[in-house]
């Protein structure tokens, strides 16, 4: 999420693939199916990092899954990428991507009910302008997320695809807020993708120092959940 904004990739187009993504088989694999998606990801905050220190950022590949799913072929890759400021290690996550064929998209999950507890929700529709202005700041040239024709005729999705890392940043500014104090650790995941004109509802169900917290498609299902510590 953040680490895009701090670590941009702004490669020349020659080095990109036809969906905008870093060309496979340098840093990633040569995985041969055509989506590549961000799945999810893994946050430990090890400690704060003071305003204009120097950050140094390792990455590595550590697993490479293999799976067949309902919709067919599926490739798991999780990538360790580690902020180091001081000499000390600050942030820790690992993100997971995940390749597969052009499919409809899953059913999701439906999110709780409101007689689960406490549910706190919020709205939030996401423009083309917070798209457009998403991908600028992280330097994501990903075609999904700007071209319409490209989602329809290419990646068989109706229309653009919000960002999953832009859902999981605002799902942790919530958490962040309900927690009145820094994050601990963020654990989220991608279920199903959000479509450019989804009006999303925010859902917050706070046990004791953690917090679950979503994103609601218009169709009921969780489009992003994560787990938030502090």
């Amino acid at each position: 999420m953040a680490l895009g904004c701090i670590f941009p990739e702004g490669l020349p187009a020659s080095q990109l693939g036809v969906e905008g993504h870093t060309a496979r088989g340098d840093f990633l694999p040569p995985v041969p199916l055509a989506n590549r998606l961000w799945a999810g990801g893994r946050f430990e905050f090890d400690g704060e990092v003071a305003l204009g220190a120097t950050m140094d950022k390792r990455s590595k590949v550590i697993r490479v899954e293999h799976k067949h799913g309902a919709t067919g072929d599926l490739v798991f890759v999780t990538v360790l990428h580690e902020i180091f400021s001081e000499g000390k290690r600050r942030i820790r996550e690992e993100h997971d991507i995940v390749y597969k064929n052009p499919s409809p998209p899953a059913k999701g999950l439906p999110a709780p009910p409101a007689d689960d507890g406490p549910i706190a929700r919020a709205m939030w529709t996401p423009n083309i302008i917070q798209l457009f202005r998403y991908s600028a700041l992280t330097f994501n040239s990903n075609r999904v997320h700007y071209d319409v024709e490209y989602c329809r005729e290419v990646e068989g999705y109706d229309s653009v695809v919000v960002h999953g890392p832009l859902s999981a940043t605002m799902l942790a500014a919530l958490a962040s807020r309900i927690a009145a104090q820094p994050l601990r650790s963020f654990h989220y995941r991608a279920r199903k993708p959000a479509l450019l004109g989804d009006s999303l509802k925010l859902g917050s169900q706070v046990d004791g120092r953690s917090v679950h917290v979503w994103t609601q498609l218009p169709d009921g299902n969780i489009g992003m959940e994560a787990t938030a510590c502090w």
